[in-house]
């Protein structure tokens, strides 16, 4: 996992080769008034979903992994905890769709909280698990994100 602020998002274009494809659009999906749904950058290869929802209390075993897809969280406009957890030891809780390209795990006794603000990304590489969309201490906020899936 890595958490950073956008400004800074280079530094971690030698990590994968289609980083670079996200670099090129990100100023287009850093408007907190974009509308939910998925657009294609280079077909399944790179896409973006944007999402804009209420943050809420953690939901019981909803931490998430991903196989086929890298996840680059970015939050434009509020504040979000995501907890993560490394794969090691965890208990599946619903089994990997490939369809979606998910499976979800019971919450594991520990895990690091990250709270995430506007202007700030979260990277996933798969095997690690998250859960995302957790409210924080001040309540749920109507946060707007960007994920960019990028095929590992």
């Amino acid at each position: 996992m890595i958490i950073d602020k956008i400004a800074n998002f280079k530094r971690y274009l030698p990590l994968h080769p289609d980083f670079a494809k996200v670099e090129a659009v990100i100023e287009k999906f850093s408007d907190p008034t974009l509308e939910s749904g998925k657009y294609e950058i280079e077909g399944d290869r790179v896409f973006a979903v944007v999402q804009g929802y209420d943050t809420k209390e953690a939901q019981p075993d909803k931490f998430e992994n991903h196989r086929k897809y890298i996840d680059i969280q970015y939050i434009t406009a509020e504040t979000e905890q995501i907890h993560v957890k490394e794969m090691t030891g965890l208990t599946v809780d619903f089994p990997f769709d490939e369809s979606h390209d998910y499976e979800f795990y019971k919450t594991p006794d520990s895990f690091v909280t990250a709270e995430l603000e506007a202007g700030e990304f979260a990277i996933f590489f798969p095997g690690e698990s998250h859960r995302p969309g957790v409210m924080t201490v001040k309540g749920s906020k109507p946060l707007h994100k960007v994920i960019f899936k990028i095929e590992a």
